[in-house]
């Protein structure tokens, strides 16, 4: 009769060890190096990404409307930086054309601004190169007041390309995505647009009105940012540019 409960613990310790072997095979790896029943967050993240739906966008005088307002510019906000674009392009396109051409680490800007894979966009890329630090404050360069095109110092801390990998490359990705982020760059709130804290979060709590109540002037900055992107990546796209 002693022995019974001495039975009993051992019983116990094989069954919980029995299910624990079974946890550990239904949670291995299989041939392809995925777990078949429970995959860890990353691998849910890595396999439920969507190709970028901007890849294929051409950069041209003629492009301007339509790519504005498939990057999320409202009416409004279309109307200004086709206007922007076309008043830059006209004052600064020779400028622009010679900044490029004697850019600092020409090599780079070229990965940077060219790049045709998911995991490089230049609308975020190029960031780096249009957006200078004044004091504390995130502001993009003043084509009258551009002398040379150079890495900022800010950008190589920056986490964008970050932001747009877990912002746009998802089944859940909204139209206004590169508007939002690079307005959370410029709001110097990259944390909460990586981590999809409000009101860079899901659902309803996406929202670009909150953006611009918590961050006034962000509007004319993701304007004046996105004309000139645009018309440096015309000229960057043009025969015989950067890009060819």
């Amino acid at each position: 009769m002693r022995y019974r409960p001495m039975l009993a613990v051992v019983a116990t310790i094989s069954a919980a060890v029995l299910t624990g072997n079974l946890v550990k095979t239904e949670l291995s790896a299989d041939a392809d190096g995925q777990n078949r029943i429970a995959p860890s967050e990353q691998q849910h993240r890595d396999t439920s990404k969507i190709a970028d739906p901007l890849l294929d966008m051409v950069f041209s005088e003629g492009n301007r409307e339509k790519n504005f307002v498939a990057m999320g510019f409202d009416k409004d906000m279309t109307s200004e930086a086709v206007k922007v674009s076309k008043a830059l392009h006209a004052s600064h396109a020779a400028r622009f054309r010679e900044l490029i051409d004697t850019a600092e680490k020409r090599s780079d800007l070229q990965e940077d601004l060219c790049s045709t894979t998911n995991d490089k966009r230049p609308r975020y890329a190029a960031m780096g190169w249009l957006i200078e630090r004044k004091v504390r404050e995130l502001m993009v360069v003043r084509a009258d007041k551009l002398d040379n095109l150079k890495e900022q110092d800010w950008a190589r801390a920056s986490t964008v390309h970050s932001i747009y990998d877990r912002r746009e490359r998802s089944k859940s990705r909204q139209e206004n995505a590169p508007i939002m982020i690079v307005a959370a760059v410029l709001a110097g709130q990259e944390e909460k647009a990586r981590e999809g804290w409000p009101p860079w979060g899901a659902g309803d709590r996406w929202s670009w009105e909150q953006v611009q109540k918590d961050h006034p002037g962000i509007r004319q900055k993701i304007i004046d940012y996105y004309a000139l992107f645009h018309v440096i990546k015309e000229i960057a796209e043009e025969e015989g540019g950067l890009c060819e």
